[in-house]
C-alpha cells in the first residue's frame, strides 16, 4: 500500500469529510458528483467569486479565488475571498448559499486562515462566512478548539485515504439534502451491511 500518511489535503476535503465521510469518499475516492437544488444554489453564489475578479474598496483590497497553502500542515486550496486591510492580517471570507453544513464551513474557513497565517507570517483571530440567503456575514472566531478540530479532520482525511475503503453510509437527516443520495443509496447500503453482519455471525458460529 502506498504511504499516504503525509499526502497533501485539499481544503474542500475538510468540508466534505467533516460533514459526511461517505460523501467525501464518493467525491474524492470515486470521482462521483451530481447536482441538486442545494449544490446549484452554491454554484450561483460562487459565480462572481470563481471569476477571480479582484477589486479595491477604499483602503481594502479584495482578492477572489486566491490560492492558499500550508507546507507545515500539508494543506492547500482556494479561498473564496480574502480581504487585505491596511496594517491588519488578511481576512478570509467563505461564501455559502445557506446555513447548511455550517460547522463544516467553519472548519474550511479555519483551514484557509492557517494557510494565510503561514503565507504571510501573521496570526489571524477570525474570519467570516457570507450567507447568501440572508446576505449577512457570520463571524467565526479561530479559537483553540476550532484549530484542534481542523487538525483532527486533516488527520482523518489522511487515514481514510490510507484505508482505501469507501466510508459506510450514515442514513440520517443529512441524506435528505445530499445530491449524491441516489448514488450512495444509504438505506440499501446499510441493509446490506446488516445482512452481511448476520451472515458473518452465523458462519462464525458454525
Amino acid at each position: 500500500m502506498t504511504d499516504k500518511s503525509n499526502r497533501q489535503v485539499r481544503l474542500s476535503e475538510i468540508e466534505h469529510v467533516s460533514y459526511c465521510p461517505r460523501q467525501w469518499g464518493l467525491i474524492s475516492m470515486e470521482s462521483t458528483f451530481s447536482d441538486n437544488v442545494e449544490t446549484t444554489a452554491g454554484h450561483l453564489v460562487h459565480q462572481r467569486v470563481d471569476s477571480g475578479f479582484s477589486e479595491t474598496r477604499g483602503l481594502v483590497r479584495v482578492e477572489r479565488s486566491l490560492p492558499v497553502w500550508s507546507d507545515t500542515l500539508g494543506l492547500y486550496g482556494i479561498a473564496d475571498a480574502v480581504e487585505f486591510h491596511k496594517d491588519k492580517p488578511p481576512l478570509p471570507v467563505e461564501y455559502k448559499s445557506s446555513r447548511l453544513k455550517i460547522r463544516s464551513a467553519e472548519l474550511q474557513l479555519m483551514g484557509q486562515a492557517v494557510c494565510l497565517e503561514e503565507m504571510f507570517a501573521v496570526e489571524i483571530s477570525f474570519g467570516f462566512l457570507y450567507l447568501a440567503k440572508t446576505k449577512k456575514r457570520q463571524k467565526v472566531n479561530f479559537d483553540s478548539g476550532l484549530r484542534s478540530e481542523l487538525q483532527e479532520m486533516i488527520d482523518k482525511v489522511r487515514r481514510l485515504h490510507a484505508s482505501e475503503f469507501l466510508p459506510a453510509p450514515v442514513n440520517d437527516k443529512r441524506c435528505d439534502r445530499c445530491s449524491l443520495a441516489r448514488t450512495c443509496m444509504p438505506q440499501l447500503s446499510q441493509n446490506r451491511q446488516k445482512v452481511g453482519g448476520k451472515i458473518s455471525s452465523v458462519w462464525n458460529a458454525i
